[in-house]
């Protein structure tokens, strides 16, 4: 029993510290993508402002319970966006990685619930990820001098007295540590604590969950996800719509059912597995489960586009690889390395600048007496084989008894959460924490309504020369993702529809309004505004949605039906008012559309 609960509640520090920094790396590598449409998803400029976000949390008594800080001007808003790059950069660094830890984790609860019309599964598995990692000691390995740096700035601004006491006081320390004994400079590389339990609890749910969900029969009867999920234009990368053609349609039913069983099975089996009589199959175990999640989310990547969620993915996974795959690693690069030294050429071909060297050695006194052989201190009795050193099997550093409690009561409640058995007023902690998750993908099947959006513009501009309106058709997207104005109305199926979008915050809004018809009107609002900010001469007259229906097929032997032109929504722009500034006055004037 004691081998089963340190399997299960211990994880590798050097693990942990590849752990943090991937995660931090997506972390910033996506505050770097919003920030390109900052203004339009995050202020009140944008798609979603507070008011339609007061009026969601009435609608949604489960959203009730979430709260922003990203809620005041725009910039309150973007000095919380500065704050969080600060504190995702420390993260990225391992200093303060605690503190560090909880801000990100924060901010990033604030940012999401301040537009969580463009949320996706990447964004739950960031924040559920970030919170786990607030109780593991993701800071103590694979750290960046950032304390070393900050030394040497306090020492650039103390007095020359102040300055030589100081490095008194690191001389001392320093020799102070190198007198220590060797056991105490030898630190284990095992972490034990009960948000290790936490997050490999977590991992096996959103595995168990996304292959349990999958009911349709195109996942568990006909086998026909896989090839539905490649006719997905909206999500299907070139890539993955070639190597899903390419092989047979046989090989895309082995690919559904193979995907269930591994989500819902292999996963969880391979993360709480223990074989007690051998560490080495155990670990191999661990690794099979570790492959396992990367190469799932390896494939999503290469074959789908849908955001962050493979990287993170993949991020997640980096706590299971065991002790013992990284030291035979680590034995691997330094045996390499010694390797390169004993193929170097030998110190006897530069004979050129040798010769102080040869005449050194030449006078050395060598020593004729041979070396003595040291007695044996604890001699096993004679006739018995001597016993192997003890490996020290159980030792792992250990942290509070504090936070080891928290986390076992935190991944209890989200078990009980999942299950549904918690009573109304206790589900609003989720809220609070935003540690409500949901892992439904591609679940119960696949999506059946695939295409492409269009959105129409008829813009008008009088003619001083012809005296007469100048009326023509533009493309809208164009405008709303790069500002540009002139681009041509083209309604036939692009090449690659998911290349269009231009970050997967506005694929997750698109397909949205399809989904959620009265979002419509208040998109082609947010257009009509946009157009009249921007002052290009030109008068918005009308604006026509349109999305080009393509059914799927719920079977690659079925007939496929034709496309249908399905017209979203429509708007007559009207003039707005606008305030403009005049030197030290302020004034308003109304603007021709």
């Amino acid at each position: 029993m004691q081998r089963i609960v340190f399997h299960w509640f211990t994880v590798d520090i050097r693990a942990l510290g590849a752990f943090r920094i991937a995660l931090a790396g997506v972390m910033l590598l996506d505050l770097y993508w919003r920030s390109f449409y900052f203004t339009d998803h995050y202020t009140e400029k944008g798609l979603f402002n507070m008011q339609e976000l007061l009026n969601s949390q009435i609608d949604n008594p489960e959203a009730f319970c979430h709260w922003t800080l990203h809620r005041y001007t725009e910039w309150h808003v973007m000095v919380l966006y500065a704050l969080h790059v600060v504190f995702a950069v420390l993260l990225l660094f391992g200093w303060k990685t605690r503190i560090s830890t909880i801000g990100c984790w924060f901010l990033l609860c604030s940012l999401q619930t301040r537009n969580w019309v463009i949320l996706e599964g990447a964004d739950a598995l960031l924040r559920i990820t970030l919170f786990w990692a607030i109780f593991l000691p993701v800071g103590d390995r694979l750290v960046l001098p950032v304390p070393r740096a900050l030394a040497a700035w306090k020492m650039l601004l103390m007095s020359a007295r102040r300055r030589k006491k100081y490095k008194m006081n690191a001389c001392a320390t320093a020799c102070c540590t190198s007198m220590q004994s060797p056991q105490n400079t030898n630190p284990t590389t095992r972490y034990f604590g009960g948000g290790v339990f936490g997050l490999y609890v977590q991992l096996a749910t959103v595995y168990m969950i996304a292959g349990a969900t999958k009911t349709g029969f195109q996942w568990r009867e006909t086998g026909s996800a896989v090839w539905m999920v490649a006719e997905l234009d909206l999500f299907v990368r070139p890539f993955g719509s070639w190597l899903l053609h390419a092989i047979p349609i046989s090989m895309t039913r082995l690919l559904s059912f193979t995907t269930i069983y591994v989500e819902e099975y292999v996963i969880p089996i391979c993360i709480f597995l223990l074989i007690p009589s051998s560490r080495k199959w155990t670990a191999i175990i661990r690794m099979v489960g570790f492959t396992c999640i990367f190469g799932l989310h390896l494939f999503f990547e290469l074959c789908l586009s849908i955001g962050w969620f493979p990287f993170i993915g993949m991020a997640s996974a980096l706590p299971l690889i065991p002790t013992e795959a990284i030291d035979y690693l680590l034995s691997k690069i330094k045996r390499s390395k010694q390797a390169k030294l004993e193929d170097s050429p030998p110190l006897s071909s530069f004979d050129h600048s040798s010769s102080s060297l040869d005449t050194y050695e030449a006078e050395k006194p060598h020593n004729t007496h041979p070396p003595t052989a040291t007695p044996l201190t604890h001699a096993p009795p004679t006739g018995q084989t001597p016993s192997p050193p003890a490996t020290p099997l159980l030792t792992a550093k250990t942290d509070s008894f504090v936070w080891s409690y928290i986390s076992v009561v935190s991944i209890a409640y989200i078990i009980a959460w999942l299950v549904g058995i918690l009573p109304e007023p206790a589900t609003c902690v989720a809220g609070v924490l935003r540690i409500d998750q949901d892992w439904r993908l591609f679940a119960p099947h696949p999506w059946s309504d695939d295409g492409w959006f269009v959105v129409k513009g008829e813009i008008s501009h009088y003619n001083y020369t012809k005296t007469d309106m100048d009326t023509k058709e533009i493309d809208m997207l164009p405008f709303l993702y790069y500002g540009q104005t002139d681009a041509p109305v083209v309604e036939t199926k692009p090449e690659c529809v998911s290349c269009l979008w231009p970050t997967s915050r506005w694929q997750k809004y698109m397909t949205n309004l399809w989904i959620e018809t009265k979002r419509r009107v208040q998109f082609l609002d947010w257009v009509c505004r946009k157009w009249t900010d921007a002052d290009t001469g030109w008068k918005l007259e009308k604006i026509e949605m349109v999305f080009w229906l393509e059914a799927t097929p719920y079977d690659p032997l079925d007939e496929r039906q034709s496309v249908v032109r399905f017209r979203m929504a429509e708007k007559q722009c009207t003039p707005q008012l606008r305030t403009v500034s005049a030197g030290k006055y302020r004034h308003s004037r109304k603007l021709e559309q």
